[in-house]
């Protein structure tokens, strides 16, 4: 009995051909935990606390209120006016030229607390004069970058304005939203912002830029009269000037006074002077006395108060002796007057010329 013998192909990858799979897969494992710690360290600078801080600084030197509404977060505990922390009001606030001019910004390392906050101290310029401060950011726990990287946010501090205006002063804006005010400070995003109250028929309106970066600011906003009623108080003053009755006051402005004749003499007692007899004599106000008077917008609701400098003349005639004279005299004047329907009306009014 012959035997015989069997061959029997394929019967798998030889041991050479599945260590060259194992190393091309190692090989492609490498490569892919190469370029995803590339990307997660890309991303991770990306969304760091330190790119958020430099990115707020670009934006702000560009006016992109937009990035800055993004990345920031305002501290508003205890601010009775939430319009003030509106991204209308921040970009009203970008809309001041000197909140752009940052520049030269350096900074130091970031601290983190491990309770979702970070620190960074920076230094730059603004409006070329040097300024350091320590920035706090936050995450925003409802906000992940690809589920993994948590979203920053700078947080924006509060600062406290203290206006002081006159009580009946009109309406009061900042960056162009009115606002509540009274003694207690206003509550503002710290930057430098655009204070101003607005003219009434009485009162002229008025503006004034503060920088509040520092955390507080105060500014005095007077109240000045406006052109008409600054007309109006002089064109009352000139008629209380002018408001006497010759019959029962001897000192009126160009009326001429005559002594009885009943042979007697008359004469005046004039300070500096002493005596000075007349038969007929006449006060002269000379120039105009509103023309440098100072005007005071009072506390009281329409109320000015006015003072001011008056020159008068005393010409006496003595036609018994023949002599003439005219005696200078100065002093001053003032008055109260109260604003209705358009128009100041006398309270009071006092003078000594």
């Amino acid at each position: 009995m012959e035997s015989s013998q069997v061959k029997i192909k394929g019967g798998g990858p030889s041991p050479r051909k599945v260590w060259r799979a194992l190393c091309a897969a190692a090989v492609v494992l490498v490569v892919l935990v190469g370029v995803a710690a590339a990307a997660n360290a890309k991303l991770s600078d990306a969304y760091s606390p330190l790119r958020v801080v430099q990115e707020q600084f670009t934006a702000q030197a560009r006016g992109d209120v937009q990035t800055m509404w993004r990345d920031s977060m305002f501290e508003t505990s205890g601010a009775s006016e939430r319009a003030l922390f509106s991204q209308h009001a921040l970009e009203a606030m970008m809309a001041i030229p000197d909140n752009r001019k940052l520049s030269g910004l350096s900074h130091g390392a970031v601290r983190t607390d491990g309770s979702g906050t970070a620190h960074v101290d920076v230094k730059y310029a603004l409006n070329g004069t040097p300024r350091s401060r320590t920035i706090e950011l936050r995450q925003d726990a409802g906000q992940r970058h690809y589920l993994l990287y948590p979203a920053w946010r700078v947080v924006i501090p509060t600062a406290q304005v203290t206006v002081t205006v006159a009580r009946h002063q009109q309406v009061l804006r900042i960056d162009g939203i009115d606002v509540n005010w009274s003694s207690a400070p206003i509550s503002v995003m710290t930057g430098i912002h655009k204070v101003e109250v607005l003219p009434t028929t009485m009162l002229a309106g008025a503006s004034q830029v503060i920088d509040a970066t520092s955390g507080s600011a105060a500014l005095s906003l007077p109240a000045q009269l406006n052109a008409e009623a600054r007309a109006a108080a002089a064109a009352e003053v000139t008629r209380a000037f002018n408001s006497c009755d010759a019959a029962t006051n001897d000192g009126c402005f160009g009326h001429v006074y005559q002594a009885p004749r009943d042979d007697y003499v008359y004469f005046l007692k004039v300070p500096g002077t002493g005596d000075v007899e007349y038969t007929q004599y006449v006060y002269n106000l000379k120039g105009d006395p509103t023309t440098a008077m100072a005007i005071t917008v009072s506390n009281d609701p329409g109320v000015v108060l006015v003072h001011g400098e008056c020159n008068t003349e005393l010409v006496t005639d003595d036609s018994d002796t023949g002599q003439h004279r005219a005696i200078p005299h100065a002093g001053t004047f003032d008055g109260r007057l109260n604003w209705r329907n358009g128009t100041f009306r006398t309270e009071y009014f006092t003078l000594d010329c």
